[in-house]
């Protein structure tokens, strides 16, 4: 189908999305708005394990998908192990399973696993951007910056006080101004 249209990503799909873009689809997109893609440009955090991809392909082999979710957990997102052992219990911890396996294309994605920003390939998307953070994790936010940086046509936004999961009602309004003008 013909046209363009106006795209928006959160986290790892905002990486997706850029990555869509700089892999030709630019002019197919009539704007994009990226919120935290989750790239380490610092060492504001620590790194991912070299093996992460390889531990996550191990573990769905083995039909771990559990243990995949929480790897992400902690080892991609940061989040503590002693708040992920409780998460395991609740119920929506079933859902999380279920995508487990497109943890992998993600890893692949984010630089098998690295999650470096791969600046030289993500300049060549040159569709106006919005890149967007919460400024309530130091590291997205760094990595915000750096796209944004890194980009020929790229805005910066914080909307403070937002937190990963961004708020729809915080996020909506600038989205809409972003694409409406």
């Amino acid at each position: 189908a013909g046209g363009a249209a106006f795209v928006y990503g959160t986290s790892g799909c905002a990486a997706l999305c850029l990555e869509a873009a700089a892999r030709g689809l630019s002019p197919r997109m009539k704007k994009l708005a990226l919120w935290e893609p989750p790239y380490i440009v610092d060492d504001s955090r620590p790194p991912v394990p070299q093996d992460y991809l390889e531990q996550l392909r191990k573990m769905l082999r083995e039909g771990r998908r559990g243990d995949m979710i929480e790897l992400f957990f902690t080892q991609a997102v940061g989040m503590p192990a002693e708040f992920v052992a409780p998460m395991r219990q609740s119920p929506f911890w079933a859902a999380q399973e279920a995508f487990a396996p497109t943890l992998v294309n993600e890893a692949i994605l984010m630089g098998n696993g690295s999650f470096k920003l791969p600046k030289e390939r993500i300049a060549k998307a040159t569709c106006p951007t919005l890149v967007m953070d919460g400024g309530t994790t130091p590291w997205l936010s760094h990595a915000a910056d750096a796209v944004a940086e890194t980009l020929p046509n790229a805005q910066r936004r914080t909307i403070a006080g937002q937190p990963h999961n961004v708020d729809p009602q915080a996020l909506a309004p600038v989205l809409i101004e972003f694409f409406t003008t």
